[in-house]
């Protein structure tokens, strides 16, 4: 028998803990154990301790292993379970509490779309009252059950918000799964932000490991890592042990769902994944509660998630991504709420043709074509190709991941809000045929310039030619009130969304945050 022992690295959150492996070396190869030795010695070491053997030599079979540096999944537990309220920043304070806000309002606004009554009626035929609000509508479910609910309402107008280095719509899973959890624990608003900072805080981090390519292997980002963000709320919420929390991560990486197929015809799967990693994420979290193991190297291990997922060969994984000035850099402070209820590379287009519109007054009628300039990047070919399909979109959402249809609309409606993509807008002729006159043109991009981000040309049958280039701006704490109530205004009466308002944007002083859900889930 060889043993091996390591130290935790220093964490930014003051947490330390010592792990033990053994390695009993059987025929065929060597069985790992990873155990906690909550007795041990802690031993502080700088961040880039490695394994290291307890004696004079080593299997060099077990090489790769033995010198490998800690699972990264190991030292963001740590983080997470030590992160206290006095570490964090003021404005992150802020932000966070505006992504709440904001996701809180997709939420209600998608309350009524048909696929979340779906889903709610599925779930309480499956297991209702268990005794976990269903924030947003009158009753209980389970913890997996509430989350599923709320997530799907989050993702159901594809409203929810992006950080766009992976990219993750991050708040959506991460509030649908500790909302219900907030409101069933009636914690304080304090801990719930400290909840929602972490979960989207790792998720942006995760997606920066590996950039674009979830999407480019075939996967949805966000349903592909919303699960791990999720958990990580969920476990600062319980006050999860680090090593339990190791084991929920470890165990969430086998329960993620992020097949992109109903991008080629409009079918329900996208809208369900938010929601499927909210419910995932409560499931792994009370597995590892109950004893249940999971990998601690899940993200960086020679078998763990992204290299099972993104099979390139060669390709450089930016595990470092995870760690490097976590608690001194904020990534959710770079979190930015949509404008509009589609995906977000059509929003600097979207904001170009509006704002042509509005200069000019332009008649989508007399407009014979629009140019478009996109970066020649599959995530953008994701919303403009096939030509076929995305000018006829199948449905609601399909049109909502059409960037020909998108901006047909807006041009011929004015705007496009929680109420675009109604069955009627999808069969207007002057859409269908303005969508028929948009043409999309993949550049390349350049690291040296500016690019073409959000560049419109459009051509009137006088000779007339208009272009306008927008960028993606930052919102103002107005925008996101303006935006909340405009969501809201038709689901919950004026003196709930007010008081709500006023309870949102001081959440850090609240006791119990179950009064703010509770008045939302007894409105009918």
């Amino acid at each position: 028998m060889q043993r091996f022992i390591a130290s935790s690295h220093d964490s930014p959150g003051g947490v330390e803990e010592s792990w033990r492996l053994r390695f009993a070396r059987k025929k065929g190869g060597v069985h790992v154990h990873l155990l906690t030795d909550r007795n041990a010695a802690m031993v502080r070491r700088s961040p880039a301790q490695r394994w290291r053997p307890s004696g004079p030599c080593y299997d060099r079979s077990m090489t790769n292993m033995t010198m490998a540096r800690t699972p990264v999944s190991v030292s963001v537990a740590e983080w997470v379970s030590g992160l206290s309220w006095s570490q964090i920043p003021p404005n992150v304070i802020e932000a966070t509490k505006l992504h709440i806000m904001d996701i809180l309002g997709v939420m209600l606004a998608g309350r009524n779309v048909p696929i979340v009554s779906k889903v709610r009626h599925a779930v309480l035929q499956s297991a209702a009252g268990s005794g976990v609000p269903t924030i947003g509508y009158p009753g209980e479910a389970s913890l997996p059950n509430a989350a599923l609910m709320l997530g799907v309402m989050a993702t159901a107008l594809e409203f929810d918000d992006t950080h766009f280095d992976g990219p993750v719509h991050s708040t959506g899973p991460v509030a649908a799964a500790a909302f219900p959890l907030a409101a069933k624990l009636e914690i304080s608003g304090r801990k719930l932000i400290e909840a929602v900072l972490v979960g989207n805080e790792l998720s942006c981090r995760l997606g920066q490991v590996a950039p674009g390519m979830f999407h480019k292997c075939g996967f949805q980002a966000t349903g592909a890592l919303g699960t791990f963000g999720a958990i990580y709320a969920l476990g600062k919420i319980l006050s999860l042990p680090a090593m339990q929390l190791v084991n929920a991560i470890g165990l969430g990486a086998s329960m993620t769902a992020s097949c992109m197929a109903s991008f080629e015809d409009g079918t329900a799967p996208k809208s369900l994944h938010v929601g499927l990693d909210a419910c995932a994420a409560a499931q792994a979290v009370s597995f590892a509660q109950n004893g249940i193991s999971g990998p601690p190297a899940v993200f960086d291990g020679r078998l763990g998630f992204y290299r099972s997922h993104i099979q390139v060969q060669e390709y450089d994984f930016q595990f470092d991504a995870l760690l490097r000035q976590l608690g001194t850099r904020w990534e959710v402070l770079d979190i930015v709420s949509k404008s509009y209820p589609c995906s977000y590379q059509c929003h600097p287009y979207l904001d170009a043709v509006l704002e042509l519109r509005a200069a000019h007054g332009i008649d989508a009628s007399a407009v014979t074509e629009i140019v478009c300039l996109l970066p020649d990047d599959p995530l953008w070919a994701l919303v403009c190709q096939p030509v076929s399909e995305k000018v006829r979109p199948n449905n609601s959402w399909h049109a909502r991941v059409s960037f020909q249809h998108s901006l047909a609309e807006a041009l011929v409606l004015g705007k496009l809000d929680k109420t675009a993509y109604s069955e009627a807008n999808l069969a207007d002729p002057r859409i269908n045929g303005l969508a028929d006159r948009i043409r999309c043109v993949l550049v390349p991009r350049d690291a040296n310039s500016t690019g073409a981000v959000g560049q419109v040309q459009v051509f009137m049958g006088d000779g007339t030619r208009w272009v306008a280039q927008t960028r993606k701006s930052r919102k103002t704490p107005q925008d996101f009130l303006l935006k909340f109530r405009d969501n809201v205004s038709d689901v919950i009466p004026p003196d709930v969304m007010h008081q709500t308002v006023e309870d949102l944007l001081q959440l850090e002083r609240t006791a119990n945050v179950a009064t703010i859900f509770r008045k939302l889930s007894s409105t009918n």
